[in-house]
């Protein structure tokens, strides 16, 4: 299936802030939370952190191991909505 990425700008624009990962500000794609913060970012982030030297929540700089997060597949079916949404909703527009 065919990831749908609108326009970046229309989605840092217009995206609802518990779609935008806490450290990048990006849209986020695949939602984990971070349980020592309470904060949510992407696993792309999350892996990031995990794969420092020393993993640490940048939030609360508390050790981040694989028991430190939890997937959010609620939030990420949210997400995928609001993109197929926007993207119906941006091509309607963008053809008369």
């Amino acid at each position: 299936m065919p990831v749908i990425k609108p326009d970046e700008d229309h989605v840092t624009t217009q995206c609802p802030e518990r779609f935008v990962d806490g450290v990048t500000q990006l849209m986020i794609e695949s939602p984990v939370l971070l349980q020592t913060s309470q904060v949510t970012v992407d696993e792309t982030t999350l892996v990031y952190l995990l794969l420092q030297k020393s993993p640490r929540c940048p939030f609360t700089r508390t050790t981040l191991d694989q028991h430190s997060f939890c997937r959010l597949p609620e939030l990420q079916q949210e997400i995928h909505a609001w993109r197929t949404n926007v993207s119906t909703t941006s091509h309607h527009h963008n053809n008369p």
